[in-house]
């Protein structure tokens, strides 16, 4: 049973509280067998949902897992060990690695030591624990195979926050006892095996989860055969729980295993022995928490302190908590009475906490006393400090606190209660009993209680009808105390479970037949007025019309017999009960004489036996007349009253036999009990040192089988890439041998026999000593250098009739270092023989291509027009090149007639790549071929080719044979490579510039396939491209290739088929193209720039201010659009030319360049105009400063070859969205504002005010008035005197600007301070402020007194401060000025506000902080900041001033404050005479308001006095 109810988590609510799409967190806990499960898992979570999954494996604390590796081969999903302190992504699982424990903390990942505690690792109670804290609803539970019960915690945990647990089906897990613990503790949502759980995922997230069924449809006749049937099976009666807890369990159940029908589910429910263990455990709620109802805890704290302070030193204290579920409330009860005994060393000999639940599982938990370390976060530090200790992500109890509780399987309906206890907790237990069985429970607990002992009960139960046995001593909390007044003892069997309330009915059923009836009428006629009275002294039934003998009190009924009967006849009835009760026989009362004049009434009780119990039946007769004896007895009658005397007599005896009886029962279940306690004390403490051996050899098996695990994995897997190796050797056509560092074989292929005469005895031997078929002296110096060198060498082999090729390579192990070496042997016969009968053809093709002559040209794409040609083109075409770029006509003069169409298309921008036509001069005729070297794509300007002399190459292809036909083939043309490949792509012949091109030496590319030499992004086009040229001639392709130096060089490809007699070959030419991309790259760039004046371009800028509006749209903020137009450059070029001009407006492009930030973009967008874009939206406070850096740069004069010129612009800003919702509007805008600007004569910007609603615009009004007064300094100062009331004299005077207005009136800074914070003109203000304060102090001969400039985080945030008072000569003035600052820079410790304070303070600058008390300032950063002086806020000395007390203590705080930090305090604000007061009375002695000074001109501070007596001084320094 439980003592805390956090609510029911149905399954049905879920969908309604997530919502499709949300973000999930999902925590996978398992042990041994979970590998397979994890493994089954990941591979059926879909890719995209919107979850992370975190895993927490038991592992080995010193073992490198491979847990990760061995996930990622099974799911698309990304997996990665976890790392302390990243963020959870979508679509990742973080696998926690060995020795840590993983938890998630404020949104991230933390990886904590594992605690010290016995127990697996990491725990996934702590991972579970922590996503129920940190994500509730959207936290997910999985538990798979693995031994313990490690995990419920957890679940519990998630599933009070609204989360959904699932476990894994327990018949699909090697190791069901995690799984089947969580099932046990009714805390699952869903069993399924682990290919199922993607699948409840995904209709998590998409909210399809199935709805719980409706619990009104369970008849109650069904009801009553499942609890029948759970009662038999579990032997705990569930009757008497309220009818709605028994449904909504049930129908959960039904949910849980899928079971649609009612009747099915008993079914299920009577064939499966286990499904009732798990249904009663869902009837108890074993949810609780630390200190949860703080406010409870904290009065029953106060009410024990107060009792154990009035009471002498006793007897431990005993305390109960039945229903203590997990164990929380039942540590922080036996926490609190601790603390109530002042922390006692010997704590376990003053406390014993008796601790009882039906749960099982619940109960193991608290023995074990470790809890995820977030469930202590509402428990109070003392307590924390005391009895805990946080190890790892794990809060455990401390040994002296465990051993003061015994956790017990108790069930408080029908077990004995615990004697002589102090204090029961049993907070929201009753709230799920019926009305009976509540009354049950409290007498039950009022009996455990001693007299004065305290009940603790939930803020949802009361104590009810028994509220004089239980009076209140703080009824909002809950708590009671037992009163003095006895109560009916509950029964104290213990032997059998309670009957349910229908087997002892308080009224028959109806009768259904005759004899009924017929009985029912004798007993009405014949038997005298009764009542069936049970064991329990409680009414049954009612026999006949009793009326006369008892009556019915006012309030809730009670059916005691004793509560029932009339005062005059109680104590009869009592006496002859406890007689019979006794004996077991009939007893017959006394006559008793009764008030009303009726006759005397005799009562008799009799004991009857039934198969429903034991009972009493008291019947009440009217007694015969009186005889003279009997009325010889009547009072006053003077008779002997011997008689009445014997009767007392014998009734004294009787009573008293059963008094001594009870009491000596009474101290045998006493000593019984007690026995029985200490008992199970002895017992419970061996059983938790079992338990902690149990978890530790547990944990420790746990570990080895995950090991176990992995290395069954390894193992099959490195077997399986044995097998493949294996099976790769001896499929492959290469002989390979593998040695290891000491060139001793390791393993061999057959075919590698053909060299060396290897046989399996071999292995382990030295490869130099054994034989070879050909000679190989080099082998062993080759492998030396190889396996020492870690290279790559390649040997070759020759015999009589064999060659070899042996390519030996280093191979590497995990950690990087050298293993040995892997010997590729290659037969080279056929291929040795090819090259010798080639080699002569090489020589042949050689003295061919001297006689080659070859021209490169260039054309310009648009026209075909010749740029350039080679100087061998006169030998060519008969022309010298001059003639042929000034002429084209010159190229064709002489090409014969019939190839002269073909020779014009050389100029042709589609022309193909390949033309051949011939030419005749001089008497020769020649066969020219003119190539095209260009790929798709190419946009450079120029095209390339070259035309060569091929007639004796085409007369020996008309005239030679196959091989003749190869040879005629030209590999050395200069800036390209020509390669010869079959029609498979496979390299038959290549030229000597292979291996720059392709990275490869001619003697390796050979054989290779050409697909294999390019990038792998570049392959499957390129096959296409091979595959087309068996046909006809294709366009040329550019493809990636790695060079020899590892750079990747962009090569364009040509080439055509050449048709042999046995079939087609393709002849391919090569060349790099890099550098020709590489200029088209920056001709590309170069468009985006203004030619005369290096900015961005109209169109670039276009381009840019497009996407800015866009992502400002996007991402909900603002930009702004300066448009800049020159003033008077038109009189430049009229005066001076277009090209002084142009010398103007690159000078003045320069300036604008040096004058704005490197992050906002200028551009040129026309003749004389520029556009500027602030698109960062932290700077656009800074539009005016920025606006008038640009005009600034413009003022100074501009010198035009020889002379001298000048040029102002004008301005208009434009702010998006404000003043325009796209693109063109805000040009619109920007450009009105400039022309508004321009025709105010100038020099000056505007924003932009057309459109604004009055308000608006009223704003930009004053922005500008603002502007215009700072741009024309329409400023003055003015200083108010600050009063040193310890020697009355002047201490400081604070600085304060005024405006000085068109009538000659000045205005006060608070009418436009707002505005020039708001518009980011502020830090203009504060520079001229700065200025016109140093003209006052120039202007002193000596200053009077240290003037105090207030500085705004704005000013000071500007890193060009300090070089503003270096170029405007005001450093010096430095060590005489006073910065106030407010505490909002204190925010930003690190900002270069606080830097320039520094650097202002080391120049001799003192620092005071103004408006003290407004701000969010703390001791840290007042420290940081170290202030002369806080100024206290005036509002403070008005609140003071009117009687607030709050004010009056900021007062006093922050005197205090400023003793502690070494600083004074000045008060500002001081008015009249009761500001005066005030701050007299609160210790503060500087003062500033008018009571002293109003703020003057600068000359009235030279010989200022205080207007205060001299007095003042006395009584401060007294």
């Amino acid at each position: 049973m439980s003592s805390e109810s956090q609510g029911n988590v149905r399954l049905g609510t879920r969908p309604e509280s997530t919502h499709a799409g949300t973000f999930h967190i999902v925590g996978v806990g398992s042990s041994a067998g979970g590998l397979e499960a994890l493994q089954e898992l990941v591979r059926n979570v879909p890719v995209g949902l919107p979850l992370a999954i975190l895993v927490a494996q038991h592992l080995a604390p010193q073992h490198k897992s491979l847990l990760a590796e061995l996930l990622g081969r099974q799911t698309a999903l990304n997996v990665h060990v976890a790392e302390d302190g990243a963020e959870p992504r979508a679509g990742t699982v973080y696998v926690c690695p060995p020795n840590a424990d993983l938890v998630i903390q404020d949104g991230v990942i933390r990886l904590h030591p594992p605690a010290d505690a016995p127990g697996p690792r990491p725990s996934v109670d702590a991972l579970l624990a922590s996503l129920a804290a940190g994500f509730g609803e959207q936290s997910v539970g999985v538990i798979l195979s693995g031994t313990g019960s490690d995990g419920a915690y957890g679940m519990r945990a998630i599933q009070a926050a609204g989360g959904l647990t699932i476990a894994q089906d327990p018949s699909t897990a090697k190791y069901a006892s995690m799984p089947r613990a969580a099932i046990d503790a009714g805390i699952v949502d869903r069993i399924a095996a682990p290919a199922e759980i993607g699948e409840l995922l995904t209709q998590l997230i998409a909210g399809d989860l199935d709805q719980l069924p409706d619990e009104s449809a369970v008849p109650e006749s069904l009801v009553k055969r499942i609890l029948s049937s759970l009662h038999s099976q579990t032997g705990v009666d569930y009757s008497s729980y309220k009818d709605s807890t028994i449904r909504r369990q049930i129908a959960r159940r039904m949910a849980v295993l899928q079971i649609a029908d009612q009747s099915d589910y008993l079914t299920y429910l009577l064939s499966e022995r286990a499904e009732a263990r798990v249904l009663g455990q869902n009837m108890l709620v074993s949810v609780t928490s630390f200190y949860r109802d703080p406010a409870a805890w904290d009065n029953l704290s106060k009410v024990l302190g107060n009792d154990l302070t009035r009471a002498a030193e006793a007897e431990p204290l005993r305390l109960w908590v039945p229903g203590c579920a997990t164990g929380e409330e039942a540590y922080t009860l036996a926490m609190i009475a601790a603390r109530a005994l002042g922390f006692p060393a010997d704590l376990t000999g003053r406390l014993k906490v008796f601790a009882t639940d039906l749960d099982d599982t619940a109960l193991e938990i608290a023995r074990r006393g470790i809890y995820p370390a977030s469930a202590a976060d509402r428990l109070p530090r003392d307590l924390r400090d005391h009895y805990t200790e946080v190890l790892g992500s794990n809060m455990v109890m401390k040994p002296q606190l465990k051993e003061c509780v015994v956790f017990a399987r108790h069930n408080l309906a029908v077990d004995p209660p615990f004697l002589r206890v102090d204090i029961v907790s049993c907070r929201n237990l009753l709230i799920y009993f019926e009305q009976e069985l509540q009354d049950s429970v409290l007498r039950t607990l009022h009996f455990s209680l001693k007299p004065g002992g305290l009940l603790q009960l939930g803020t949802s139960e009361g104590v009810g009808y028994l509220s004089d046995e239980f009076p209140a001593v703080n009824p909002k909390q809950r708590l009671y105390r037992r009163g003095r007044t006895p109560v009916d003892p509950p029964r104290l069997s213990g032997l059998s479970t309670p009957r349910p309330r229908s087997q002892v009915p308080l009224n028959h059923s109806a009768r259904s037949d005759e004899n009924q009836v017929l009985r029912d009428s004798l007993l009405r006629a014949l038997a005298p007025p009764s009542l069936v009275v049970n064991e329990n002294g409680n009414l049954v039934q009612v026999l006949g019309d009793v009326s006369r003998y008892c009556q019915f009190p006012e309030g809730d009924i009670d059916m005691s017999v004793t509560s029932l009967v009339r005062r005059g006849l109680l104590p009869e009835v009592r006496r002859l009960m406890a007689q019979v009760r006794a004996s077991g026989v009939s007893t017959h009362g006394v006559p008793i004489k009764f008030d009303d004049g009726g006759p005397d009434v005799q009562v008799v009780v009799r004991p009857a036996a039934s198969s429903l119990g034991a009972f009493l039946l008291v019947s009440f007769t009217d007694a015969a007349e009186p005889d003279d004896s009997a009325a010889s007895l009547t009072p006053g009658s003077g008779a002997d009253p011997v008689g009445l005397q014997a009767e007392l007599d014998s009734t004294r005896e009787a009573l008293q036999s059963t008094i001594e009886e009870l009491e000596t029962s009474n101290e045998e279940l006493q000593a019984m009990n007690e026995e029985m306690m200490a008992s199970t004390e002895e017992l419970q403490a061996s059983n938790e040192e079992l338990e902690t051996i149990n978890e530790e050899l547990q944990a420790s098996n746990e570990e080895l089988g995950t090991l176990n695990e992995e290395l069954q994995v390894r193992t099959r897997e490195l077997a399986d890439a044995n097998l493949d190796l294996r099976n790769i050797q001896e499929a492959i056509s290469q002989a390979l041998i593998l040695v290891d560092k000491d060139a001793c074989v390791t393993r061999y292929s057959p075919l590698a026999v053909r060299l060396f005469a290897l046989i399996e005895d071999d292995i382990g031997t030295r490869l130099d000593h054994i034989g070879t078929t050909v000679p190989l002296p080099q082998l062993r110096d080759t492998l030396r250098h190889v396996i020492t060198a870690g290279t790559t060498e390649i040997i070759t082999a020759s015999g009589e009739d064999t060659d070899y090729q042996i390519v030996i390579s280093a191979w590497r192990n995990e950690s990087g270092e050298i293993g040995g070496a892997v010997l590729s042997i290659n037969d080279i016969t056929s291929t040795r023989a090819s090259r010798r009968a080639a080699e002569q053809t090489d020589d042949d093709l050689v003295l061919i291509s001297s006689q080659l002559g070859v021209a490169a040209w260039t054309r310009r794409r648009g026209d075909g027009a010749l740029v350039s040609i080679g100087s061998e083109a006169a030998n060519l075409l008969g022309v010298p090149p001059a003639e042929l770029v000034k002429d084209p006509q010159s190229w064709v003069r002489n090409v014969l007639a019939e190839d002269l169409d073909t020779a014009r298309r050389c100029a042709d921008p589609d022309r193909p790549i390949r033309l051949q036509y011939r030419t005749l001069f001089n008497g020769q005729m020649r066969t020219i071929v003119d190539i095209l070297h260009d790929s798709p794509g190419d946009v450079t300007a120029e095209l390339v080719g070259t035309i060569r002399d091929v007639t004796e190459a085409a007369r020996m292809l008309r005239h030679s044979t196959d091989s003749d036909a190869m040879v005629t083939a030209t590999f050395a043309i200069p800036g390209q490579l020509t390669v010869f490949v079959d029609r498979t792509g496979e390299v038959l012949r290549t030229g000597a510039e292979c291996e720059e091109y392709l990275g490869v030496p001619p003697e390796l590319l050979v054989g290779r396939r050409l697909t294999e030499l390019c990038v792998s992004s570049d392959r499957s086009a390129l096959s296409r491209w091979l595959a087309g040229l068996t046909e006809k001639s294709e366009d040329s392709i550019e493809i990636g290739s790695v060079d020899r130096d590892g750079r990747i060089r962009k090569l364009a490809l040509h080439g055509a088929p050449v048709a042999l007699s046995h079939g087609t070959e393709l002849l391919v030419t090569m060349r790099n193209v890099t550098a020709e991309r590489a200029e088209r790259e920056v001709l590309r760039r170069r468009n985006s720039v203004d030619n005369l004046t290096g900015l961005t371009s109209r169109s670039t800028f276009t381009t840019l201010l497009n996407s800015k509006v866009n992502q400002a749209k996007r991402d909900s903020t603002g930009l702004a659009l300066l448009w800049l137009d020159l003033d008077g450059f038109k009189d430049i070029n009229d005066r001076y030319g277009h090209a002084a001009g142009d010398e103007a407006l690159a000078e003045v492009s320069a300036r604008l360049r040096n004058a704005v930030r490197g992050f906002d973009t200028l551009a040129r967008v026309g003749g004389d105009e520029f556009c500027l874009l602030v698109d960062d939206v932290r700077q656009l406070d800074q539009l005016d400063f920025v606006a008038e850096r640009l005009l600034h740069s413009l003022r100074s004069p501009l010198d035009v070859g020889s002379a001298t010129c000048h040029v102002t612009g004008s301005i208009g800003i434009a702010l998006y969205p404000s003043d325009a919702a796209n693109v063109e509007d805000l040009l619109l805008a920007a450009d009105t504002a400039m022309y508004a600007a321009k025709a105010e004569g100038g020099d000056r910007f505007k924003f932009h005010l057309v459109g604004m609603q009055a308000q608006t615009e009223e704003r930009a009004r004053q922005r500008h008035d603002l502007a215009e007064a700072i741009r024309s300094e329409a400023f003055t100062m003015r200083y108010q005197p600050i009063l040193d009331l310890a020697d009355n004299r002047l201490f400081a005077a604070e600085a304060l600007v005024r405006r000085r207005l068109s009538d000659g009136q000045l205005q006060e800074a608070g009418a436009f301070i707002e505005t020039a914070e708001h518009s980011g003109q502020i830090r203009q203000l504060g520079r001229l402020v700065l200025k016109l304060v140093g003209n006052d102090l120039v202007g002193f001969d000596r200053p009077p007194a240290p003037l105090a400039v207030n500085m705004s985080p704005a000013e000071l945030n500007d890193p060009s401060l300090p070089t503003f008072l270096r170029q405007t000569e005001l450093l010096g003035l430095v060590p005489d000025l006073i910065i106030e600052v407010t505490e909002h820079l204190l925010l930003e410790p690190r900002s270069v506000g606080m830097q320039t304070l520094g650097l202002l303070r080391s120049m001799g600058a003192r620092i005071w902080l103004d408006d003290y008390g407004t701000g969010f300032s703390n001791m840290s950063s007042l420290g940081q900041l170290e202030p002369e002086v806080l100024k206290i806020d005036r509002s403070f000395i008005s609140q003071a001033a009117g009687g607030d007390s709050r004010g009056l203590a900021f007062l006093e705080s922050a005197r205090a404050l400023g003793e502690s930090l070494g600083c004074r305090v000045l008060a500002e604000g001081v008015e009249d005479e009761r500001h005066l007061e005030v701050v007299l009375d609160s210790g503060i002695n500087l003062i500033q308001g008018y009571l002293i000074g109003r703020p003057m001109p600068p000359s009235a501070l030279t010989g200022w006095t205080s207007p205060l007596p001299s007095t003042l001084a006395a009584t401060q320094d007294a």
